[in-house]
Order: structure tokens, then sequence, then C-alpha cells
């Protein structure tokens, strides 16, 4: 029983998409694992939403203006969320938003007129140092 619980609980979602798609993924709860690919072609928008703790995200993209954003916010002060985008091409955007600490969020970027915006959030319980940006 108790691993027919985990297994409920423990959730990997994988998304492929090539050129021109539009990508919404969201998910609440706790230790979710959720991957977004994009690639081989231009203007692909993926947008990751997590609640919850111990989240993990990854947007994995290839192509010119693609947009990327992942958010992460915690419904209690635990965190521990992490991120990363990596983006190859030609201006693309990328976004990361994460509340509360224990955060780790990264942007990694090849080729020309890319963007990346990192924020990280604090309620003022916790302190801000614990979360990392690359």
């Amino acid at each position: 029983m108790k691993q027919l619980l985990f297994s409920i609980a423990f959730s990997v979602f994988t998304v492929v998409a090539l050129a021109q798609n539009t990508v919404n993924h969201n998910q609440t709860g706790t230790n979710h694992a959720s991957e977004i690919v994009q690639g081989g072609g231009d203007l692909n928008n993926a947008t990751l939403n997590q609640a919850g703790n111990q989240q993990t995200a990854i947007i994995l993209q290839s192509g010119n203006e693609n947009n990327a954003t992942i958010e992460q916010s915690v419904p209690i002060v635990e965190g521990g969320n992490d991120s990363e985008i990596i983006q190859t091409g030609d201006k693309n955007n990328a976004t990361v938003t994460q509340s509360e600490s224990r955060n780790v969020g990264i942007v990694l970027q090849e080729g020309s007129a890319n963007e990346a915006t990192i924020n990280q959030q604090s309620n003022g319980i916790v302190r801000n140092e614990d979360n990392k940006c690359k």
C-alpha cells in the first residue's frame, strides 16, 4: 500500500512538440518532475506552472523566437524547487519565477539576442540567500 501511494504521489510528465506549438502544463502537490521538449522549429511557447514543494521543471527548446516560462510557487515556507531552461537559437526568451527558499533556477542559452530573467522571491520568513540562480 505504501508503494502504491508513493507511485501516485510522484509523477513524471514529458511533452515533446515541434515548431509553432504552445504547451501549458500545470501541476500541484509534491515531488513532481516535468519536462517539455520543443525542437527543430521556431515560435514555440512553453509554460510550466508548479505549485508545491520539491518540484523539478525542465524546458528544452531549439530554434528561434521561442518563449519558455517556469513558475514554481509554494503554499508554505519550504521550497526546494529546481528549474532549468535550455535554449539554442536566436531571439529566445526565458523566464523563471520561484517563491520561498532553497530553490535553484538555471537558464542556459546559446545564440544571439536571447533574453533571460530569473526571479526568486521570499516572504521574509526565510532568507532569500538560500535561493540560487545561475
